[in-house]
């Protein structure tokens, strides 16, 4: 039995790695301190930088599944 070459794409872990970092950074804001506006979920209209968190992890997902190698 070969062994195959581990193929990792560094652009789907970067991805990856900053939807993780903006998900703990809009999440865990200090309490008494005054929020950066990108990181605060918008309204019903509208769209900001936090409202794209889990949309992208999403993506980054769907991809690396295309890459799991299955044992079927």
């Amino acid at each position: 039995m070969e062994k195959t070459k581990s193929e990792r794409f560094a652009a789907l872990h970067i991805l990856t790695g900053r939807t993780v970092f903006l998900t703990i950074i809009g999440n865990t804001q200090c309490g008494g301190a005054i929020p950066y506006q990108q990181l605060i979920y918008s309204g019903w209209n509208g769209c900001k930088l936090t409202d794209l968190v889990f949309p992208s992890l999403l993506f980054a997902v769907g991809n690396a599944i295309e890459y799991v190698p299955f044992a079927c």
